[in-house]
């Protein structure tokens, strides 16, 4: 489980960087890859950024 108190720190875009990154290496599914962003509260249900994330969907785009 990702500590979702870690995404609110000044440096998201680097931390959200270092899990995409992390979950690259792992030979994870895209199906388990957001779902690891859905438990973390970045991602809705629908793949859409929640609110306090929002401002990354400037920088990534996740399609379901």
């Amino acid at each position: 489980m990702v500590d979702q108190t870690l995404f609110s720190k000044p440096d998201q875009k680097e931390l959200l960087l270092a899990l995409v990154e992390k979950n690259k290496h792992e030979k994870r599914t895209r199906r388990e890859e957001l779902a690891t962003f859905q438990a973390a509260g970045i991602l809705d249900e629908y793949g859409e950024f929640t609110e306090p994330y929002s401002h990354l969907a400037m920088i990534f785009k996740f399609k379901m």
